[in-house]
């Protein structure tokens, strides 16, 4: 999946520890496999400033945030 941010910048989307195409990827690129979610399913210290948030609200916050920022 390619992001486009603007005209001149894209991002590609990659999950490697939920997709086993993006896994390939990743170990291919040398990435690293970081979870952001806890058992619970609340988000833990990778998710920066989502910490502690329960993914749902933390999806909402990121929605929010990108359309706060004219994404």
């Amino acid at each position: 999946m390619i992001l486009w941010i603007n005209r001149w910048h894209r991002a590609v989307k990659v999950t490697p520890s939920h997709d086993p195409v993006d896994f390939e990827i990743a170990r291919r690129h040398d990435l690293k496999l970081i979870t952001i979610l806890n058992k619970d399913a609340t988000m833990n210290d990778n998710a920066g400033p989502c910490k502690g948030m329960d993914r749902f609200a933390c999806r909402k916050w990121v929605v929010e945030e990108l359309e706060r920022l004219d994404y």
